[in-house]
């Protein structure tokens, strides 16, 4: 990695020593849980899954500041994460079914990206909402969305370990990343939850009918 990425990591604190010492100065991370916890209004349930992971303003902050790198990097972990993909048949058919290899890569980017605004809001909820459903749509299983976010962590892993030298900056680097990525999951799985319910249900109410329509054709005879 380039000196200027790395420099970009060691510098996300203002109170490190020096850029070269690859290392970030936590103090100020040291709000109680109540005074940093991130809140959305109006989404109690929500609130109490970031609180149960502990996502904080904190670490959406460091997020904003980890972005630099990972913009530096993107290329590299888009590659990496299709690199997986398309070694699963399934997985490469239903790509080139519904879009392109070079479309999706466009979008992964842009969505890796989007992660590190560090801003968990309405907008960032229903932008995961519309995957859940697109995945659902074009027949993606949740076993393979799953497997592809374990990619993605890793590859962000990867990336963090090379891109600083102290263990304290990783530690937290790795496990704010980590929150994100889980609390992502969550809201695609649930969605897939819902959607699979609302499928049972219209199949229900599908054959429910038919069977009224044959009593009734039966009964006129």
């Amino acid at each position: 990695m380039c000196s200027e990425t790395i420099t970009h990591i060691s510098t996300f604190n203002n109170n490190v020593d020096s850029p070269a010492s690859h290392s970030l100065d936590l103090k100020h991370q040291s709000k109680s849980a109540e005074e940093s916890f991130h809140k959305l209004e109006g989404h109690d349930e929500l609130n109490e899954q970031m609180r149960m992971i502990d996502l904080s303003e904190s670490d959406l902050n460091l997020l904003r500041r980890v972005k630099p790198s990972v913009e530096q990097n993107i290329d590299y972990i888009t590659d990496q994460i299709y690199n997986s993909v398309l070694g699963v048949d399934k997985l490469e058919a239903i790509i080139l079914e519904h879009s392109s290899i070079e479309r999706l890569k466009t979008t992964l980017r842009e969505h890796i990206i989007e992660i590190f605004d560090g801003k968990v809001d309405e907008e960032y909820i229903a932008k995961r909402l519309k995957i859940a459903n697109i995945h659902k749509r074009v027949g993606l299983e949740p076993k393979w969305y799953l497997s592809s976010f374990q990619n993605l962590q890793n590859v962000f892993i990867q990336v963090i370990y090379k891109e600083t030298h102290d263990d304290n900056a990783r530690l937290q680097i790795v496990q704010t990343v980590t929150k994100l990525l889980n609390l992502e999951q969550q809201l695609v799985l649930e969605e897939y939850e819902k959607e699979n319910v609302k499928e049972k249900e219209r199949q229900y109410l599908l054959v429910k009918n038919e069977l009224k329509q044959k009593i009734a054709e039966f009964s006129s005879e």
